[in-house]
């Protein structure tokens, strides 16, 4: 976490500084995650902060390459979670 609350905040992984300096040679990754419940309804939000952009063409699939496998990811969990209901 880079800032925020658990239930609100910036997840983040590799160098800022170092994907401005190197380009695609750094990997760096920025999510937004926001947690609401609502009595029996929780909704998450996921979304990018950081596109690649930065890192090139080798950026930008290498951010859409982390972001698919992380939403894959909660698709499985939440398909876990409804089978055992």
């Amino acid at each position: 976490m880079e800032e925020g609350t658990p239930y609100s905040g910036q997840y983040g992984k590799g160098s800022r500084a170092g994907r401005i300096l190197l380009g695609a040679f750094i990997k760096r990754f920025a999510w937004s995650v926001t947690i609401n419940d609502e009595g029996e309804l929780t909704t998450l939000t996921f979304y990018k902060q950081a596109s690649g952009m930065v890192g090139g063409i080798i950026g930008v699939s290498q951010v859409n390459k982390e972001f698919n496998s992380i939403i894959n990811s909660l698709i499985n969990f939440h398909k876990g979670i409804e089978s055992k209901k």
